[in-house]
Protein backbone atom coordinates (compact mmCIF):
# COMPACT_ATOMS: atom_id res chain seq x y z
CA UNK A 1 0.00 0.00 0.00
CA UNK A 2 2.82 2.39 0.90
CA UNK A 3 4.52 1.73 -2.45
CA UNK A 4 1.32 2.52 -4.34
CA UNK A 5 0.93 5.84 -2.51
CA UNK A 6 4.56 6.78 -3.16
CA UNK A 7 4.28 5.85 -6.84
CA UNK A 8 1.07 7.88 -7.18
CA UNK A 9 2.72 10.97 -5.72
CA UNK A 10 5.58 10.78 -8.22
CA UNK A 11 3.36 10.15 -11.24
CA UNK A 12 0.63 12.69 -10.48
CA UNK A 13 1.03 15.87 -12.57
CA UNK A 14 1.66 19.05 -10.62
CA UNK A 15 1.22 22.69 -11.56
CA UNK A 16 4.17 25.07 -11.54
CA UNK A 17 4.17 27.64 -8.73
CA UNK A 18 1.77 30.48 -9.52
CA UNK A 19 -0.08 28.61 -12.26
CA UNK A 20 -3.80 28.16 -12.07
CA UNK A 21 -6.17 25.83 -13.82
CA UNK A 22 -8.35 27.72 -16.29
CA UNK A 23 -11.63 26.23 -17.42
CA UNK A 24 -11.70 25.03 -20.99
CA UNK A 25 -12.91 27.81 -23.26
CA UNK A 26 -16.14 27.15 -25.14
CA UNK A 27 -15.78 27.82 -28.85
CA UNK A 28 -18.62 29.34 -30.88
CA UNK A 29 -18.82 29.20 -34.65
CA UNK A 30 -20.64 31.24 -37.28
CA UNK A 31 -20.35 31.60 -41.04
CA UNK A 32 -19.77 34.91 -42.81
CA UNK A 33 -20.03 34.05 -46.49
CA UNK A 34 -17.27 31.49 -47.07
CA UNK A 35 -15.39 32.54 -43.93
CA UNK A 36 -15.64 30.83 -40.56
CA UNK A 37 -15.75 33.10 -37.49
CA UNK A 38 -14.54 31.35 -34.32
CA UNK A 39 -15.03 33.07 -30.97
CA UNK A 40 -14.61 32.43 -27.28
CA UNK A 41 -15.17 34.45 -24.11
CA UNK A 42 -12.69 34.46 -21.24
CA UNK A 43 -12.61 36.19 -17.85
CA UNK A 44 -9.68 38.47 -17.07
CA UNK A 45 -8.84 41.13 -14.50
CA UNK A 46 -10.81 44.35 -14.99
CA UNK A 47 -7.70 46.45 -15.72
CA UNK A 48 -6.57 47.59 -19.18
CA UNK A 49 -5.13 44.94 -21.48
CA UNK A 50 -3.51 44.20 -24.82
CA UNK A 51 -4.77 41.23 -26.82
CA UNK A 52 -2.65 39.32 -29.33
CA UNK A 53 -4.25 36.66 -31.52
CA UNK A 54 -2.77 34.21 -33.98
CA UNK A 55 -3.13 30.65 -35.28
CA UNK A 56 -1.18 27.44 -34.89
CA UNK A 57 -1.37 25.13 -37.91
CA UNK A 58 -1.16 21.41 -37.08
CA UNK A 59 -0.12 18.50 -39.31
CA UNK A 60 -3.61 18.13 -40.77
CA UNK A 61 -3.59 21.87 -41.69
CA UNK A 62 -6.36 22.71 -39.22
CA UNK A 63 -5.99 26.20 -37.76
CA UNK A 64 -5.98 26.24 -33.94
CA UNK A 65 -6.68 29.72 -32.52
CA UNK A 66 -4.25 31.17 -29.97
CA UNK A 67 -4.42 34.28 -27.79
CA UNK A 68 -2.24 36.19 -25.35
CA UNK A 69 -3.64 38.80 -22.98
CA UNK A 70 -1.06 41.18 -21.48
CA UNK A 71 -1.87 43.24 -18.37
CA UNK A 72 0.07 45.50 -16.01
CA UNK A 73 0.52 43.62 -12.72
CA UNK A 74 1.10 46.94 -10.93
CA UNK A 75 -2.39 48.21 -11.87
CA UNK A 76 -4.67 45.25 -11.22
CA UNK A 77 -8.15 46.09 -9.94
CA UNK A 78 -10.56 44.20 -7.69
CA UNK A 79 -12.96 43.28 -10.48
CA UNK A 80 -13.11 40.99 -13.47
CA UNK A 81 -14.46 41.41 -16.97
CA UNK A 82 -15.50 39.18 -19.82
CA UNK A 83 -13.34 39.43 -22.94
CA UNK A 84 -14.70 38.06 -26.22
CA UNK A 85 -12.04 37.05 -28.73
CA UNK A 86 -12.74 36.36 -32.43
CA UNK A 87 -10.72 34.80 -35.21
CA UNK A 88 -11.64 34.78 -38.92
CA UNK A 89 -10.62 31.72 -40.93
CA UNK A 90 -10.80 32.15 -44.70
CA UNK A 91 -10.23 29.97 -47.75
CA UNK A 92 -9.91 26.19 -47.66
CA UNK A 93 -9.16 26.07 -43.92
CA UNK A 94 -12.64 27.50 -43.20
CA UNK A 95 -14.09 24.05 -43.96
CA UNK A 96 -12.62 22.64 -40.74
CA UNK A 97 -13.79 23.79 -37.30
CA UNK A 98 -11.05 24.05 -34.69
CA UNK A 99 -11.88 22.10 -31.54
CA UNK A 100 -9.63 23.88 -29.05
CA UNK A 101 -8.00 27.21 -28.34
CA UNK A 102 -4.65 27.88 -26.68
CA UNK A 103 -4.38 30.92 -24.48
CA UNK A 104 -2.33 32.64 -21.86
CA UNK A 105 -2.59 35.70 -19.65
CA UNK A 106 0.67 37.52 -18.92
CA UNK A 107 0.89 39.86 -15.93
CA UNK A 108 3.98 42.04 -16.41
CA UNK A 109 5.34 44.81 -14.20
CA UNK A 110 5.50 48.41 -15.42
CA UNK A 111 9.28 48.06 -15.92
CA UNK A 112 8.82 44.98 -18.12
CA UNK A 113 6.07 46.68 -20.15
CA UNK A 114 8.28 49.74 -20.70
CA UNK A 115 11.08 47.46 -21.93
CA UNK A 116 8.67 46.04 -24.52
CA UNK A 117 7.74 49.55 -25.64
CA UNK A 118 4.97 50.38 -28.12
CA UNK A 119 1.42 49.57 -27.03
CA UNK A 120 2.72 47.58 -24.05
CA UNK A 121 4.26 50.76 -22.61
CA UNK A 122 0.84 52.46 -22.83
CA UNK A 123 -0.41 50.08 -20.10
CA UNK A 124 1.85 51.93 -17.64
CA UNK A 125 0.15 55.30 -18.24
CA UNK A 126 -2.84 56.68 -16.34
CA UNK A 127 -6.15 54.88 -16.84
CA UNK A 128 -7.71 58.09 -18.22
CA UNK A 129 -5.65 57.66 -21.37
CA UNK A 130 -6.72 54.06 -21.97
CA UNK A 131 -10.44 53.28 -21.96
CA UNK A 132 -11.17 50.05 -20.12
CA UNK A 133 -13.07 48.20 -22.85
CA UNK A 134 -13.30 44.49 -23.52
CA UNK A 135 -12.80 44.73 -27.27
CA UNK A 136 -10.85 42.13 -29.16
CA UNK A 137 -8.94 42.41 -32.39
CA UNK A 138 -9.93 39.95 -35.10
CA UNK A 139 -7.11 37.99 -36.64
CA UNK A 140 -7.57 36.66 -40.15
CA UNK A 141 -6.08 33.48 -41.49
CA UNK A 142 -5.80 33.26 -45.25
CA UNK A 143 -4.84 30.40 -47.47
Amino acid sequence: MYRLLTLTLFLAPTLPAGAELRPKEELKYKKDGNDLIVSTTITVNGSDHILLTTFEINDSLIASPKYTVIQNSDRLVHSQKKLTIEWRITGERAKFKPTRVKGQVLLLSADELNQLGGKAAELTKDSELLPNKAVARTNELER
